[in-house]
């Protein structure tokens, strides 16, 4: 273990049952403004992820280490693993802005947008009538490409087909936020990016880009962020 996790562990506060109930308490109050609207869930009773939100709402303003909630979750429940994969909480839509690599922070005022992206997205449909008409305005081509359907794709020859593209992956799958997109750009996108009437990107959509960045330009986000009142409200 590197030894500034191990000094972090060492350091870490033993919380009593008493105090992981008052937060949880929080938790509960947090999760109702605002997240249970987007089908977020909260964990079952007598579960470790009760115990992790627990342990990160009493730490919201700093990064946790795995290694010191696991610290404490073994300490309340000796039967359950020393190795707590808090990770899993992105999962079931809970944002968690930590410096990764075993490192965790609950934004308790927000969901996970990649895991809302993928709530949107499941089971939409445009209508086949309505989506011809959609095709249609964009004279049956990709909005991005501009390879008409039918057509040989210049990728590898084969037939292009238009699927139903989102304009903004975090808002479901409607007329109004659809585009036509060909196949191998439809699958190119993978929700990544906010797309505006012409196929052209207007805004990020998905962490996934960020994770993937250099590491000038995630400083760069790092320090853009840092100072925006709307993402880093002062305490």
């Amino acid at each position: 273990m590197p030894s500034a996790v191990q000094e972090h562990v060492d350091a870490f506060p033993i919380h009593s049952e008493k105090e992981l109930a008052a937060a949880w308490r929080e938790v509960e109050t947090a999760w109702r403004d605002n997240m249970e609207r987007y089908g977020v869930r909260l964990p079952a009773e007598n579960t470790a992820n009760r115990l992790w939100l627990s342990i990160l709402w009493l730490h919201r303003h700093e990064d946790i280490h795995k290694r010191a909630i696991a610290k404490i979750v073994t300490h309340i429940r000796p039967d359950l693993s020393g190795d707590q994969q808090v990770r899993h909480l992105k999962s079931q839509g809970w944002r968690d802005i930590g410096g990764g690599r075993g490192w965790h922070r609950i934004d308790f005022n927000g969901v996970n947008p990649d895991w809302l992206i993928r709530q949107t997205r499941r089971g939409a449909a445009i209508p086949a009538e309505t989506w011809e008409e959609v095709k249609a305005r964009y004279d049956y081509r990709c909005a991005w490409c501009r390879i008409r359907e039918g057509e040989a794709h210049w990728f590898n020859s084969a037939v292009t087909r238009l699927q139903q593209g989102h304009k903004d992956p975090a808002r479901p799958l409607t007329v109004e936020n659809s585009i036509p997109l060909c196949q191998y750009h439809n699958q190119a996108m993978r929700d990544l990016l906010v797309l505006n009437d012409d196929g052209f990107p207007r805004a990020v959509a998905s962490t996934s880009l960020v994770e993937s960045a250099n590491i000038q330009v995630k400083r760069e986000i790092w320090l853009m962020l840092r100072d925006d009142p709307e993402v880093n409200p002062a305490p």
